[in-house]
């Protein structure tokens, strides 16, 4: 493949990441409002129920968004290796990803976690 080929792709995996980032705000938001809105209301299966929908398609996401950063560490490395100047501005080339490749599923955990417990707090309030 060509340099600009590589770079076709690389560009088309960053849209997906970003497209996979909108997806995952759009169902934290969705999950969110659920649980404010109506989750002191839900009996235990539509708790069940909504919060095994939020985890596989947070899970989805996340793993989306791994897979994509691994294309891209691929498609680097080639680039890389076809001494392109692009990939050796940018400093790919090297056998470990960069820290964004784990820092954005790492945070997307935590934020996972955080709604899950959003969702319990609001089920089971401080009683004063």
């Amino acid at each position: 493949m060509t340099d600009t080929e590589l770079l076709g792709l690389v560009q088309t995996e960053i849209e997906i990441l970003q497209g996979g980032t909108e997806w995952g705000i759009t169902i934290l938001t969705g999950y969110l409002l659920i649980a404010y809105v109506i989750g002191r209301d839900l009996n235990f299966f539509q708790v069940s129920f909504v919060n095994i929908v939020f985890l596989v398609l947070a899970g989805s996401t996340i793993d989306s968004s791994v897979s994509s950063h691994a294309v891209v560490g691929n498609l680097m490395e080639e680039l890389y290796q076809q001494n392109a100047d692009f990939a050796l501005r940018v400093g790919y080339g090297r056998t470990e990803m960069p820290i964004v490749a784990w820092l954005r599923p790492a945070v997307s955990m935590v934020v996972t976690l955080g709604a899950l417990f959003f969702m319990w707090s609001v089920r089971h309030p401080k009683t004063k």
